[in-house]
């Protein structure tokens, strides 16, 4: 996908997914973002109730984990922020 952007020179973000599960491979995402100049917005942590919750029809935000609502709420603050930046 990062060798997509660049090549149609569109502006990408990342979230990474499961982020807790393994520091270090979180780690070098983050360092390879940086070096393809992509944000990351922010990260996911693992959940044992996130598919629960949505295979009940349920939002993620609506799990009862704080971590992951507040990881959810700040990464969708960002897009939000990012659109409208677009916009102007």
């Amino acid at each position: 996908i990062i060798d997509l952007l660049m090549h149609f020179k569109l502006k990408g973000f990342a979230v990474i997914n499961k982020s807790d599960l393994n520091p270090g491979i979180t780690r070098d995402i983050k360092d390879l973002c940086k070096r393809r100049e992509i944000e990351v917005l922010g990260t996911i942590p693992l959940s044992d109730h996130f598919f629960e919750t949505v295979n009940s029809g349920h939002l993620p935000l609506d799990s009862g984990e704080d971590k992951l609502r507040e990881s959810f709420d700040s990464i969708i603050k960002k897009i939000i922020f990012k659109l409208k930046e677009q916009e102007a």
